[in-house]
């Protein structure tokens, strides 16, 4: 719904590369959604939505993404203000999702192992998404390798 809101009055919803990053027996996907306004030429990282098990999350950056997905445990009740966390029946796995707020008791929170491996994650997303602009592919896949590792970590510390 956010998307279809979004593309339309002359902006334009670009769906940047699907990412696909094994970890253990599973998928993370992870896809950057960019808005260009009628008349501009550049466009804006607007939203990414990233996909895990059943899960699918639309967070502002993938840290905020990542650090959703991964600090929730299954025992505890979601606590979503201004969104909605969609299992992959309802949404599709990488495809659209509604929009998605931070929990307030993660924004809340000082920073721990989970957040130092977010804020590495999305530092490695960033370089790699650059090096994709640049066209520099070397650089683009050691970049995946070390989120590939990251998310592994943050998989790892939430069991």
């Amino acid at each position: 719904p956010q998307i279809t809101l979004w593309n339309q009055q002359g902006s334009e919803v670009i769906q940047g590369t699907l990412l696909v990053i094994p970890i253990e027996e599973a998928l993370l996907y992870i896809r950057p959604l960019y808005l260009r306004a009628s008349g501009g030429r550049i466009p804006q990282l607007t939203r990414v939505v990233v996909a895990y098990q059943d899960q699918v999350v639309m967070e502002e950056t993938l840290d905020l993404a990542l650090d959703r997905l991964f600090r929730h445990a299954p025992s505890e009740p979601q606590s979503v203000p201004a969104g909605v966390l969609l299992t992959d029946a309802a949404a599709g796995v990488g495809a659209t999702a509604a929009t998605a707020a931070l929990e307030v008791a993660a924004a809340e929170s000082a920073p721990s192992a989970l957040t130092t491996l977010a804020d590495q994650a999305q530092d490695h997303y960033a370089r790699a998404i650059d090096a994709q602009r640049d066209g520099n592919w070397a650089l683009y896949g050691a970049e995946l390798a070390r989120l590939g590792e990251i998310l592994q970590e943050l998989q790892e510390n939430e069991n």
